[in-house]
């Protein structure tokens, strides 16, 4: 499954007890992947909900705790969870 996660930067995030962070990693560990958005990404675009969106890969690490990959302009109903 695609799962977008739409949060504040991920460099905010407190790792040590972040809720969003700890549900990224679940899904991830299940196999689903991951996608991140800030809502000042999400726009409405010829009838649809889209995003400029990232691939997203959590990492053990606590401090490079994560590695982004290239925007994608997706539609939001594209993914399996929003």
């Amino acid at each position: 499954m695609d799962l977008l996660f739409i949060a504040d930067p991920l460099d905010t995030f407190k790792v040590s007890k972040d809720s969003t962070l700890a549900m990224m990693r679940v899904a991830q560990a299940a196999g689903h992947r991951l996608w991140f958005c800030q809502s000042r990404h999400v726009l409405w675009r010829s009838n649809a909900v889209v995003a400029d969106c990232q691939p997203l890969v959590i990492k053990p690490s606590s401090t490079a705790w994560y590695e982004l990959g290239a925007i994608q302009d997706r539609a939001l109903n594209s993914f399996s969870a929003v």
